[in-house]
């Protein structure tokens, strides 16, 4: 894998990391889950305010934003495993940190 490729996994692991799928879920019912229950975006808020099908959506949209880059980002171009932890590393950045 080059270094070009690495550095565009790596920041779009970072991206991938960093939605927020509870919010936009809850937007798309013309809701904001922030205002709503505990305020917070996660599927378990979700699930409690808007319900079991929008709770397990943001909950398996949440869990492959995780899995996507750990494990599908490093098949793409090696089979180091050090880029399962940078890539996973990154998304758990965006997802503790997000850009907005």
């Amino acid at each position: 894998m080059t270094a070009a490729t690495i550095i565009v996994l790596t920041v779009l692991a970072y991206i991938t990391g960093s939605v927020p799928f509870g919010l936009l879920i809850s937007k798309a019912k013309g809701q904001d889950i922030r205002t709503m229950g505990s305020c917070n975006i996660g599927a378990t808020n979700v699930l409690r305010c808007l319900g079991k099908p929008l709770g397990i959506t943001c909950f398996v949209l949440d869990v492959l934003k995780g899995f996507l880059p750990a494990f599908v980002f490093p098949l793409l171009g090696g089979t180091d495993p050090g880029f399962g932890l940078l890539f996973g590393t990154a998304a758990i950045l965006g997802h503790n940190f997000p850009s907005s």
